[in-house]
């Protein structure tokens, strides 16, 4: 069996994805919906979710109507901030983040697509399609969920830390979670619990530093009354 290093070798930067992606999109905006059309798998497991809530479709009834689903669409324009694409063996996914412009309405909106294809007669097709535009947290939540910004916070405010980061290149920032962890406290007890997160974190720096990285703080969310942030 191959190892999980090089199952991750194997995922691939695919140009050829975030072409086809940028055709769709392109397609799209300029209310071509034969060629979003024909850039679908037949397969009856296709799947498109919309912005609205309403627009979940899939297999023949997706091909059938999109085409008019695309003309109903006001006119607008599409800017591309962002695109990646990967692809692992025959399989592959994309993401376009960009803004979407409606002269009429004269507003720009953020908006995000994502795609996942599959190698099918020796051809790219798309099996999965999701079109969202972004939401705060607060409005969707009730909370400020900045658990990311915080650990992007403390790489960048630690000074000790910044030989191991730069002060250019790409840092991937990676955390932890212990599963039914609630339901794990309360079997042990919080001074047990206390010792296997301490043992936990010790694991965690061993192995990423073996890696060449740094652990740069941990956060552990409270889950008891005596629960201290370790």
């Amino acid at each position: 069996m191959a190892s999980n290093d090089a199952q991750e070798r194997s995922i691939e930067v695919s140009p050829e994805l975030e072409a086809i992606t940028q055709r769709w999109v392109e397609a799209f905006s300029s209310k071509r919906g034969e060629v979003c059309r024909a850039l679908f798998s037949e397969s009856d497991f296709l799947f498109y979710v919309g912005s609205d809530k309403d627009e979940t479709f899939e297999g023949g009834l997706l091909r059938e109507g999109y085409v008019d689903h695309v003309e109903a669409v006001p006119d607008f324009s599409a800017h591309c901030q962002e695109l990646r694409a990967f692809s692992h063996g025959e399989t592959g996914w994309s993401v376009w983040v960009g803004t979407l412009h409606f002269p009429d309405r004269d507003e720009t909106f953020a908006y995000r697509f994502s795609f996942v294809f599959a190698m099918q007669l020796g051809i790219w097709k798309i099996v999965h399609v999701h079109t969202s535009t972004p939401r705060a947290n607060r409005d969707l939540t009730g909370i400020e969920h900045t658990t990311f910004q915080r650990l992007l916070a403390a790489a960048q405010s630690d000074a000790a830390e910044e030989e191991a980061f730069g002060v250019e290149g790409t840092a991937t920032i990676m955390f932890t979670d212990v599963a039914n962890s609630t339901t794990l406290v309360a079997y042990v007890g919080d001074r047990a619990w206390s010792q296997s997160i301490a043992l936990h974190f010790e694991s965690v720096r061993d192995i990423v530093e073996k890696h060449d990285g740094r652990v740069v703080k941990t956060l552990a969310a409270c889950r008891t009354r005596a629960c201290k942030d370790w």
